[in-house]
């Protein structure tokens, strides 16, 4: 929006959690003529810190609209749609359509005109994108790491996005590319909100050549020139493909999508194929190319587990300093805490107990379960 501003006297403020509240309430306060936000951060100050209203709102997008629902903004957004006034115009874009956003644009939309553009619409999506597969089978079994290093230093060397299913693996993944001498960033939800914006943008300025992402990382994620997109992980619905090739072929641009299919992934290749029919292509790669890099990562093995390990001791440092922090904090400004008015929410008292007491509990069953693993 700033790039496309730049010679207009058109101001913007970004609100997204992870970054300054006070900073971001003194944007708003200006006044700007765009607002790009989600949808907590974003009800947290049409609530708590009166630094803007939607009184004079003359357009509202909901973008990314079955993302947002199927994260759970449900709320959120009938809230933000509530707020605003009856006279404006209103945009909802959605890769898929789904019972829910049918809801929201019911809500939030007016007459509505619909514009339709979908692989899942009856289309087969951009003609200049080439949708590939490898099958995960014989030898390749538990080889899918090696054969991602084959791929990405034989064919797929610049701006690709990398989509693994866990956070977990991406990082490994990246830290693979790494140690084989391939520039990689990473977005996953164990990142901060700034982290997250540089890895973004060091793989738009072209410092990196990969992108290993998660799909809720990846949400909304909008890069010019993306040249392959490949699909680690197979996603176990025909919708999440369509958000993750969505990164490529963009404008008229060529691009391909690459999908890692073993044999619990042949329910999503079937409805693939019959979406597209002939357009899905299988890719052989070299027996050679991945024996060679199986020893490699085989090899890599002590380095990786080395660096995990050394990340895991630095961040525990980290959280016991900022714990240190916090707890001097809290006794140095006790009374200007206590004098502090509390954030409201349109939740009630006991629904954030609620919400609380099931987030604590599932927290403790997910660690339970990593202690056991």
């Amino acid at each position: 929006m700033q790039k496309l501003a730049q010679f207009t006297d058109i101001r913007m403020a970004l609100v997204v959690g992870g970054l300054s509240v006070s900073s971001q309430a003194a944007v708003l306060r200006t006044s700007p003529e765009v607002v790009i936000a989600t949808p907590g951060r974003m009800i947290d100050h049409l609530h708590n810190t009166q630094s803007v209203g939607l009184e004079d709102l003359q357009a509202l997008v909901l973008d990314e609209a079955d993302r947002l629902l199927e994260m759970g903004f449900k709320d959120e957004i009938n809230e933000i749609v509530r707020m605003c006034p009856k006279q404006r115009q209103t945009m909802l874009f959605s890769a898929t359509m789904s019972t829910e956003v049918d809801e929201l644009a019911s809500l939030s939309l007016k007459n509505p005109v619909r514009l339709a553009a979908d692989l899942l619409d009856g289309g087969s999506g951009p003609a200049t994108l080439q949708h590939e597969v490898v099958r995960i089978k014989g030898p390749l079994v538990g080889c899918k790491e090696p054969l991602l290093m084959a791929l990405c230093t034989r064919s797929f060397k610049d701006k690709t996005i990398v989509f693994s299913r866990t956070k977990q693996q991406a990082h490994r993944l990246k830290i693979i590319l790494g140690l084989g001498g391939l520039a990689a960033a990473e977005i996953h939800g164990d990142l901060t909100q700034a982290q997250r914006l540089e890895s973004l943008e060091r793989f738009k300025r072209g410092e990196v050549s990969y992108l290993v992402a998660t799909d809720v990382a990846a949400r909304g994620l909008d890069i010019h020139g993306v040249e392959s997109v490949i699909n680690f992980d197979c996603p176990r619905q025909l919708n999440t493909y369509v958000h993750r090739v969505g990164r490529t072929a963009r404008a008229g641009r060529k691009g391909c999508a690459l999908t890692f299919v073993e044999e619990a992934n042949r329910k999503v290749l079937k409805q693939l194929v019959r979406k597209l029919g002939g357009k899905v292509k299988s890719r052989t790669v070299p027996a050679s190319a991945v024996d060679q890099w199986r020893e490699k990562v085989t090899d890599m093995g002590k380095d990786i587990w080395g660096i995990i390990r050394e990340e895991k001791e630095e961040a525990y440092l980290r959280k016991v300093e900022r714990e240190a922090d916090r707890a001097q904090n809290l006794v140095r400004y006790a009374d200007e805490i206590k004098g502090r008015p509390a954030k409201t929410w349109f939740q009630t008292g006991k629904e954030k107990r609620q919400l609380e007491k099931k987030l604590k509990a599932d927290y403790l069953e997910k660690e339970s379960a990593a202690l056991e693993g």
